[in-house]
């Protein structure tokens, strides 16, 4: 996924559930969970794509592959939406199809 678009999908699916939900809720909470998420993901998503990038490269992947996967256990913590954990998941996929190639 593009750096520009990770925000835009992460709003979308916010919205979507936030339309969805039976309870009332706050837009404005809402709308900070996402912001809050937006911003986690960024570091965890530059540190998979500096990953990505490494590919056929297999000195660069296990160079790379502690701090992607320390990014990535930190985002888990700070994550708040349910965008954000699928969001999330779909990055440790992408770090493991990757690191699964050197191995």
């Amino acid at each position: 996924m593009r750096p520009r678009l990770l925000p835009w999908t992460l709003l979308g699916l916010g919205l979507v559930a936030c339309s969805k939900s039976g309870t009332a809720r706050d837009p404005g909470r809402d709308a900070a969970d996402i912001a809050s998420d937006t911003r986690v993901l960024q570091d965890a998503q530059g540190a998979v794509n500096d990953l990505i990038r490494a590919g056929g490269d297999c000195e660069a992947i296990r160079a790379a592959k502690g701090p992607a996967l320390a990014k990535l256990d930190e985002a888990a913590g700070k994550v708040r939406t349910a965008a954000g954990h699928q969001t999330l998941e779909a990055l440790r996929k992408q770090a493991g199809n990757t690191i699964s190639s050197c191995e």
